[in-house]
């Protein structure tokens, strides 16, 4: 967890809430003319702008092709009327899996992990590298959003007052301000044109995504390849798999040890595998051991027994490994020999008897200081293997990989990497603010979607006050779903 980030939130809201408590007491009328003139409003942890200036381009935008936008927002609240059910499922389904995970009797934290929805905070769940991606695609899913609702109170006649940003903590959002009174003075369907637009949009704007990724490699086959496996778009200096024998840009990883890399999900799950997996030692034939042993004459005092180093200073490419899963039988081997002759895995000397059909065969592991340490051997297209030695999650947080090999040198390749990973945050946050803003909740459009489709459904088959009572249970019943995933979300975020 991040807690420098915290901490420097914390304090930089800080600072403006001092600044605008003197301001507004040194200079009250100024000070308030001036956010006045600008449409800003400043709070405890929130910062605001509303503007009128946008009216003219939204009503502009809603003018053009006006039947088209009729038939769109038509068939948005279909679709929306119709993600309800789903929705409310995923959220039950998070709900039940969150209470698993935490609460019940022999908690299950791996089920939870797989779950649909869950909080997203950078710097404690999110790494900091990503928070530009965050904070645009959470921004651009939020102005996308209130953008619907803007039209489509237009293109019913419903005047627009205003719209709005504003910025809460670290979290972008935007609003925007219609004639409440013209809205419910409206027929239900074209109520629910106006609430289920955000939703539409939003859903909408996912697709799109879904549909730029999808035919990216089409776009880029002119100028990019995509061979079996992945390719280096950066790698971080400092880290252990770079070096004049390391990885470069460019480079094609084929596998990772035994595992075969297909793309960066495989790429992960491989990692994951190898940094909790047993099977790390290698099979080795007793010879190349002895041959070691005479070259490299290794002294082992029992006072470093429970220690990782039994090569002397000379032996720069050599790791100590033990034999049989023994500290007392520790030997100084050559790694890049060792890997290169003995290309299976072992947990135990038996391993390698089933395996390899000979006798003579030990299993052999190298000795680490901590036990997040792995000697990982990545294959590469074309070049010699690299050989890491550290922790898989380093390997994983230093290297950028992507599906593309540039057919010219000059093409650049972490552009892609950016592209692809904006378009991914860009569909998960904006599905998400779909899914939430469907549920039956208060202060959310689900709240009218729900008292607009119930009287659409009931009309003139029950009375009001039945009417009323559907919806307030429905609506009380999504606020407590809703309101127990993020409170739950969030406990279990803070609490690992």
């Amino acid at each position: 967890m991040d807690y420098n980030l915290i901490v420097i939130i914390a304090v930089v809201w800080l600072i403006i809430n001092v600044m605008n408590v003197v301001l507004k007491t040194w200079f009250s009328y100024e000070f308030a003319q001036t956010l006045q003139t600008l449409g800003l409003t400043i709070r405890p942890l929130q910062i605001q702008m509303c503007t009128q200036s946008l009216n003219r381009v939204f009503y502009l935008l809603s003018t053009c092709r006006p039947k088209l936008l009729d038939k769109w927002f038509t068939v948005g609240t279909v679709v929306t009327l119709a993600a309800i059910i789903p929705s409310v499922y995923i959220l039950l389904q998070t709900l039940y899996q969150l209470l698993v995970a935490n609460y019940l009797i022999g908690g299950n934290r791996a089920l939870a992990s797989g779950q649909a929805l869950y909080p997203v905070i950078p710097g404690i769940n999110l790494p900091m590298s990503d928070f530009v991606y965050y904070f645009i695609t959470l921004a651009i899913s939020s102005i996308y959003h209130e953008s619907g609702h803007a039209l489509a109170g237009l293109r019913e006649g419903v005047r627009l007052h205003s719209f709005g940003v504003f910025l809460f903590i670290i979290i972008p959002g935007a609003f925007v301000n219609l004639s409440t009174e013209q809205v419910l003075n409206l027929n239900v369907w074209n109520q629910l044109k106006i609430f289920t637009a955000g939703v539409w949009h939003n859903i909408s704007l996912a697709l799109f995504a879904i549909v730029l990724l999808l035919i990216n490699p089409f776009v880029l086959s002119p100028l990019y390849s995509q061979p079996p496996g992945v390719v280096v778009a950066h790698i971080e200096p400092l880290s252990g798999a770079a070096g004049p024998n390391g990885l470069r840009t460019a480079d094609v990883i084929t596998g990772v040890d035994d595992c075969m890399i297909i793309d960066t999900t495989n790429w992960k799950q491989c990692l994951l595998s190898i940094a909790n997996h047993p099977r790390d030692g290698y099979c080795v034939d007793a010879e190349f051991i002895a041959k070691e042993i005479k070259s490299f004459a290794p002294v082992v005092s029992g006072g470093q027994a429970a220690g990782a180093h039994c090569c002397d200073k000379n032996s720069e490419n050599s790791l100590c490994f033990i034999k049989n899963n023994s500290m007392n039988e520790r030997v100084c081997l050559p790694v890049r020999r060792l890997l290169d002759t003995s290309p299976m895995t072992c947990n135990t000397s038996a391993d390698c008897t089933r395996s390899m059909a000979k006798s003579s065969d030990n299993c052999v592991k190298p000795v680490a200081d901590t036990n997040g340490t792995k000697l990982v051997r990545i294959r590469r297209q074309g070049k010699p293997n690299v050989l890491f030695w550290g922790s898989p999650s380093e390997l994983y947080q230093s290297i950028v990989l992507v599906k593309y090999k540039p057919k010219l040198t000059s093409l650049p390749l972490i552009c892609i990497h950016y592209y692809e990973t904006l378009l991914r945050y860009l569909i998960s946050f904006s599905l998400a603010l779909a899914v939430f803003n469907v549920i039956p909740c208060v202060y959310l459009d689900g709240q009218w979607i729900i008292n607009a489709s119930i009287e659409l459904t009931l009309a003139s088959r029950v009375s009001t006050r039945v009417k009323r009572l559907v919806s307030q249970v429905l609506i009380s019943m999504g606020t407590v779903v809703l309101s127990s995933c993020v409170v739950i979300g969030l406990y279990q975020l803070f609490d690992t």
